[in-house]
């Protein structure tokens, strides 16, 4: 899988514009051309929200709404990246009074452990997953000194907020169970027997690539052919043998038909009844769907289990805590905003007003820097 360079969807990044709306803002009327906002006396150019823009589509490659197939969710991207840049702007010009800055040393710090914790510390993969997401290690530190400032701004500022009690975090809990069961999962493999070479995929997500449907002798075929298959793995033959050999699945077939770890529901119905059926470790008959014969085999079984409260506590009070602290923070930049005359070009003023906080972790700049993988 490709790494990426750090956590969070854009959905989720987008919504948290909540947390620095643009309130206190002025209208568009003073700003010259080709200039989208201005803080005080920084003005905020289309070439510089242009670059800015760049940076973010690679942080968030793949994740950028079609500006021609979407150009809703499109101007919405657009708007997040003012939005990001006007704060920063905001931070930088309250920076002293804070007593906040951000050193190379510090930037250094964090390049280093998205190497470490994403990369192994590889740095030639590292510059691989740069260059894949069109971005340069200049670029990248960019981005960090700003988020980092940031986050260093919204710790002072809500630095005396006080956590939740435990009485909260357990009412929250108890309204809440629903969200911490965890259903049963199993891990599985499979060998896909394809009558007539359709060219369906392991899950049944992918579609026929042919328009006949396969004849009766076809079928039968299938059958036998799975049934075969089914008996070498019985009498104990290689499922990495087997899949390589036979497996019309090309996602899984070189893996030995690993399908990691399924949820129910998340196959075909017949798939599904049959991988949540079996035993550990047992092989299945050939199961029928619409995409061929499957040979099933489940070799890990998770119970189901309702997470306690111990286990999502420290979740539960991070993001309580973040509700706590959203509304001083967002008064603070409010009121740094007026004072600053803060003026966004017409049509990219932010609207969002409902503010949603999960007990998922709070949607501060602090969820913007830690790598994860895709």
């Amino acid at each position: 899988m490709a790494k990426k360079l750090l956590a969070g969807t854009l959905a989720v990044m987008i919504l948290s514009l909540v947390l620095f709306a643009a309130v206190g803002c002025g209208a568009a009327v003073d700003l010259p051309k080709n200039v989208l906002g201005k803080v005080g006396k920084v003005q905020i150019t289309q070439d510089q929200f242009n670059a800015e823009t760049a940076i973010f589509q690679g942080i968030y490659a793949g994740q950028v709404p079609n500006k021609q197939t979407n150009p809703t969710g499109y101007n919405n991207f657009e708007i997040f990246v003012l939005d990001q840049m006007i704060t920063y702007e905001v931070v930088k010009d309250s920076a002293a009074a804070l007593k906040i800055g951000v050193t190379d040393q510090e930037i250094k710090d964090r390049m280093d452990l998205v190497k470490k914790n994403s990369f192994g510390g590889d740095q030639s993969k590292f510059d691989a997953a740069l260059k894949a997401s069109n971005l340069t290690t200049a670029q990248l530190q960019t981005y960090y000194q700003e988020q980092m400032l940031t986050e260093k701004a919204h710790s002072e500022v809500t630095k005396n907020v006080a956590g939740p009690s435990d009485a909260e975090i357990t009412s929250y809990y108890d309204a809440h169970k629903s969200s911490y069961f965890q259903p049963e999962t199993r891990t599985a493999r499979h060998i896909l027997i394809v009558p007539a070479k359709q060219g369906a995929s392991a899950s049944g997500s992918a579609s026929s690539t042919t328009t006949a449907a396969p004849t009766e002798s076809e079928w039968a075929a299938a059958l036998t052919k799975a049934q075969k298959v089914r008996a070498d793995l019985v009498a104990g033959t290689d499922w990495k043998t087997e899949a390589a050999a036979y497996s019309d699945d090309s996602s899984s077939k070189n893996s030995g038909g690993d399908l990691g770890t399924v949820k129910k529901g998340q196959m075909v119905a017949e798939f599904d009844q049959a991988l949540f059926s079996l035993a550990k470790d047992e092989i299945s008959r050939p199961v029928k769907t619409v995409f061929g014969y499957h040979i099933i085999q489940v070799t890990a079984i998770t119970p189901a289990k309702q997470q306690p409260l111990a286990d999502v506590k420290a979740s539960i009070e991070i993001a309580l805590l973040a509700q706590k602290q959203n509304p001083v923070w967002k008064d603070w930049l409010a009121k740094a905003k007026t004072k600053l005359k803060v003026v966004i070009a017409a049509g990219m003023e932010l609207t969002t007003t409902t503010e949603t906080t999960g007990a998922g972790g709070s949607a501060t700049t602090a969820q913007q820097s830690t790598p994860t993988t895709k």
